[in-house]
């Protein structure tokens, strides 16, 4: 019966351990204009990020406007990130009006690249470099915190300057190899649901050891 119960225990654990993976949760083949980005449950404080390759290479892009635009809206504040690239220099602005600018130099690249949102605010675009994911530019903090309920998210990719194909959102932080295997987010029973579930399991163990 003890060894039953610790099996049980054990179980009931794995069941309530979070997955710390990334996993995709919505994908797009191709865009030169706005997303509307349905999957919202996924912007909320937590680590979340957007994967996309362009058409042409960053030191191609030679645009005065961004031609990329990130809006997660709430009931009263929205959070931006928007990026552009004019030659071998690249823009990335963060916060309510993504107003707060980061000038890094441009990679000769068209991607793949993921814009990865952690802490609550804090932007990272990276690209990967022969399957290892490296920084291009950070914000150091969180510049404007993502609002806790999202209303509306959307995507643009400035129509006339750059085409985007393969854009995916994803929940979690991603890796390069997140983006060689890309995996759908699991359909994963609440906690609550899980133990009721493995304690009437313990209830037929334990009948069936009696019997």
């Amino acid at each position: 019966m003890k060894k039953t119960l610790f099996s049980i225990i054990a179980l009931v654990c794995i069941a309530q351990t979070s997955y710390a993976d990334a996993y995709y949760t919505d994908t797009f083949v191709a865009s030169n204009g706005t997303i509307k980005l349905t999957d919202v449950a996924t912007f909320h404080n937590d680590a979340f990020a957007i994967s996309f390759e362009l058409d042409r290479s960053l030191t191609a892009i030679n645009s005065s406007t961004e031609f990329f635009r990130l809006v997660l809206s709430g009931s009263s504040d929205t959070y931006q990130v928007t990026i552009a690239a004019i030659g071998n220099v690249m823009t990335m602005g963060v916060g309510n009006n993504a107003t707060a600018g980061f000038t890094m130099s441009a990679p000769d690249t068209s991607g793949p690249f993921v814009l990865q949102i952690e802490n609550g605010g804090v932007a990272t675009l990276l690209y990967n470099n022969n399957g290892s994911l490296e920084t291009i530019m950070e914000s150091s903090s969180p510049v404007y915190n993502v609002p806790e309920v999202v209303n509306s998210a959307t995507l643009t990719f400035t129509n006339g300057v750059v085409e985007a194909n393969n854009i995916t959102t994803w929940t979690g932080v991603v890796t390069a190899e997140d983006l060689a295997n890309p995996t759908p987010a699991p359909s994963i029973p609440e906690p609550a649901t899980a133990t009721l579930s493995l304690l009437a399991l313990a209830g037929l163990a334990a009948r069936r050891r009696r019997k």
